[in-house]
């Protein structure tokens, strides 16, 4: 498992600000599919969102981040059961940030995005975090109905900041 570092970070907030348009980050809902180790979910916590939502089935890593007493929703589950279960339930209307750092096993990212592409409305953020060069020559098939706003490649890792236009 490879940890968010904080220049990836730092780009990601970059991206952010840019997509707010000095909007304040107070009245933001955000939602983190693949918790893994929660260096991301600590400088985010720091900005005061309306309200964090994170998915992730490791007992051992909801439970060293739930002893440091942030104010966030854990859901212990598989991030696909979960993002099946809402599906119907226009569940993911109200969050406009979505962080993705997701497994790379065979085919994994292609399951996950067919769900974005569904659960995901107007004016929703994804930011995705991948090393897989294969996924970033063909991100434009993919995601057919979201702008590409950037991608940055740091290290190993490409960064994509995407926006869901219609």
């Amino acid at each position: 498992m490879r940890i968010t570092t904080n220049k990836l970070i730092k780009n990601i907030f970059d991206f952010i600000n840019i997509l707010l348009l000095k909007k304040n980050w107070n009245c933001l809902f955000f939602l983190d599919l693949f918790f893994g180790y929660g260096n991301f979910i600590k400088k985010i916590y720091k900005k005061k969102l309306s309200y964090i939502l994170i998915i992730e089935k490791s007992n051992f890593k909801i439970n060293i981040f739930k002893n440091k007493k942030y104010d966030i929703k854990i859901i212990k589950n598989n991030s696909f059961f979960f993002l099946k279960k809402k599906i119907k339930k226009n569940y993911f209307k109200k969050f406009n940030i979505i962080f993705i750092d997701p497994p790379f096993y065979n085919k994994f990212i292609f399951k996950l995005i067919y769900y974005l592409n569904i659960i995901c409305f107007k004016n929703t953020i994804i930011i995705l975090e991948i090393e897989k060069k294969i996924f970033y020559n063909n991100i434009y098939i993919f995601f057919r109905n979201w702008k590409i706003i950037k991608i940055n490649k740091i290290g190993i890792v490409y960064l994509f900041l995407l926006f869901k236009f219609n």
